[in-house]
């Protein structure tokens, strides 16, 4: 007897994107009126990383520290520092 099972529920993309929806949050803004003087404040937080898991583009890195790279701003992830 054989069992056939279909695509999981679960796959990861789709738990992916059900993380990334659920850490969404929305924009706050507040508004105020103050006598003649009107006005908004609006403000958004954004959080990011990233890392590499293999050996370094020599293309990502900049030239003073070895790469064949445009700019250094991004060495220091990949050079581990």
């Amino acid at each position: 007897m054989t069992t056939t099972t279909g695509p999981g529920l679960f796959q990861p993309h789709t738990l992916a994107l059900a993380v990334a929806v659920g850490f969404a949050a929305p924009a706050q803004a507040v508004n105020f009126n103050i006598g003649e003087i009107e006005g908004q404040f609006d403000s958004a937080l954004s959080v990011g990383a990233s890392w590499s898991m293999r050996s370094p583009d020599r293309d990502l890195i900049g030239p003073n520290n070895g790469g064949q790279g445009q700019a250094q701003t991004g060495d220091d992830g990949r050079l581990n520092f």
